[in-house]
């Protein structure tokens, strides 16, 4: 199966989905990361953020240049629409796409368009949103959780870290990974 992370920084991708991209990484699945990088990229970004793509042991991972934050455009869309279509995944995570953060919100929603084509849509959320209403949730091993993790834990009554997904299109996900 082919896997599409999307997510502004590495960071963001780190705190919503490290644990599922890292259980897909080791069943022998392909997971890509696309990271839309606008005008103000700065190149020490680029550094910190491939150390957590090696740290999650990713090796496919994808910039796109010029992806403009300050609106939803058909140029935004291309862009990852045109990464999207090279990687033909079975399953993409985006950002939540009611965030509250307006880069976020802009991101998701271009992303939503670029992956029209892919069977299977999460979106995670990596900030407290009330918004945010999970149906899929994956419990993890991670040592260090983040909070969030711990919150969707103790609404589920359980003791281990648990990472939380909307679905907007579920078709089929292997029993084994949720």
């Amino acid at each position: 199966m082919k896997i599409v992370a999307i997510g502004s920084t590495l960071l963001d991708i780190e705190i919503g989905c490290s644990n599922t991209l890292q259980k897909f990484v080791k069943l022998g699945h392909s997971v890509s990361l696309v990271i839309p990088r606008d005008k103000h990229w700065k190149e020490n970004q680029k550094i910190e953020q491939d150390d957590i793509g090696t740290k999650l042991k990713i090796s496919n991972i994808y910039r796109v240049e010029n992806f403009d934050y300050s609106k939803i455009t058909q140029l935004n869309v291309n862009l990852i629409k045109s990464l999207i279509g090279r990687i033909k995944p079975s399953v993409a995570i985006i950002p939540f796409i009611n965030n509250s953060d307006k880069m976020k919100k802009i991101l998701a929603k271009s992303a939503i368009l670029a992956c029209r084509n892919v069977e299977t849509i999460l979106m995670y959320e990596n900030s407290k949103n009330s918004n945010f209403l999970p149906n899929v949730y994956l419990v993890t091993n991670n040592k260090r959780p983040h909070y969030l993790q711990k919150i969707y834990a103790n609404k589920l009554g359980i003791s281990q870290p648990v990472e939380a997904f909307e679905s907007q299109r579920l078709i089929l996900l292997q029993n084994d990974l949720f």
